[in-house]
C-alpha cells in the first residue's frame, strides 16, 4: 500500500483486502498455469504416441504435411522430421 496517510481506518482496511485477493489471485494463476504446461506436455506426448500408433493411415502424412508449420512449433524442425520419417519409406507414404 502506498501513501495511506489521509485515509480511514475502514478504506485501509479494503485496500489491505484488495491486496490480499490480488495476492491470492497471483499465487492461484500461477499454480493454474503450471498445470497448464504439465498438461500441454503430456498431450503433445499423447499427440505423438497416436501419430505412431495410425503410422500405416495412407492419410497421416497428408495431415503432418498440410499442418507443418503447427508441428514444427510442437517438436521443433528435427522433432517434425522424425514423425514424417515414422510415416513414410523414403520420403514416400507407405501404402
Amino acid at each position: 500500500m502506498n501513501n495511506t496517510d489521509g485515509l480511514t481506518a475502514s478504506e485501509k482496511k479494503i485496500l489491505h483486502e484488495f491486496d490480499v485477493h490480488i495476492n491470492k489471485a497471483e499465487k492461484r494463476l500461477n499454480d493454474e498455469l503450471k498445470q497448464v504446461k504439465i498438461i500441454l506436455r503430456e498431450l503433445v506426448a499423447q499427440l505423438k504416441d497416436l501419430i505412431k500408433l495410425y503410422r500405416n493411415n495412407y492419410l497421416l502424412p497428408r495431415f503432418l504435411l498440410d499442418n507443418e508449420k503447427s508441428f514444427t512449433r510442437i517438436y521443433g524442425a528435427r522433432g517434425y522430421r522424425e514423425l514424417l520419417e515414422r510415416c513414410t519409406r523414403r520420403g514416400r507414404p507407405r501404402f
